[in-house]
């Protein structure tokens, strides 16, 4: 049984979404193409350290959900996390939604 505080202490906000696209780098053949989205969560719901996630649930605010492999996590040196999930489009994240990690 997981209770209420817990469930949610493991939730947070996707506050930024950048889209890639392979098309994007066409004329820099030497960069690494990758088409997917990047998230950034908010600051001020987690920080570094942090243990490396590997699946995530999200929920929408629209009340649907998706369970997704995170193809790259980083954090930068403010201790910012972003997660990029390969192959993803923006109909499959939007802001706002909640990412769990699994």
């Amino acid at each position: 049984m997981t209770i209420l505080g817990e469930k949610w202490a493991t939730m947070y906000k996707i506050v930024d979404i950048i889209n890639f696209r392979s098309n994007w780098l066409g004329h820099h053949p030497e960069l690494q193409q990758v088409e997917g989205v990047l998230v950034i969560l908010d600051p001020d719901q987690i920080r570094a350290p942090l243990e490396p996630i590997a699946r995530v649930r999200v929920a929408k605010p629209d009340g649907s959900s998706a369970v997704l492999e995170v193809t790259e996590m980083r954090i930068n040196s403010q201790g910012v996390v972003s997660l990029f999930f390969k192959g993803v489009d923006f109909s499959d994240i939007v802001l706002e939604s909640l990412v769990q990690p699994m």
